[in-house]
């Protein structure tokens, strides 16, 4: 028996065994589910304020040989890296990560880090990295 067409065509749903037979299945498990507390709606959303942006786009400029190692460098260290982790490796993750010992060790040691070291010597015509 077709209980959709029969239902469609407006027959008595009493008529037809099956339709009762889902009903009592149908709400058999909303009543488990209200048991549970899994069934009620659930509240509004609220609505939370846009966090801020732990990150900014910035452009810098880098040599050419600079942007040629970072670009080898990112995928040397994807390929030796488990695959779950490969899309983490990342040139803003490489920068962030570089700048941020270079930045630790200006705080650290001044005048004698690597930064100002290598900016002296830039200004002073010879070549660093």
């Amino acid at each position: 028996m077709d209980i959709l067409a029969a239902l469609l065509q407006g027959g008595s749903t009493e008529v037809i065994p099956e339709f009762s037979q889902l009903n009592d299945l149908l709400y058999r498990g909303v009543e488990s589910l209200r048991k549970t507390g899994k069934g009620d709606p659930a509240p509004p959303a609220k609505k939370v304020p846009m966090a801020r942006k732990t990150k900014r786009k910035t452009t810098h400029y880098l040599r050419e040989g600079i942007f040629v190692e970072l670009d080898q460098a990112k995928k040397k260290i994807r390929g030796q890296s488990p695959e779950k982790q490969r899309s983490r490796v990342t040139k803003s993750r490489i920068v962030n990560l570089a700048l941020s010992l270079v930045l630790r060790d200006f705080k650290k040691r001044g005048d004698q880090s690597v930064l100002v070291r290598g900016l002296s010597s830039e200004k002073s015509g010879k070549k660093s990295g």
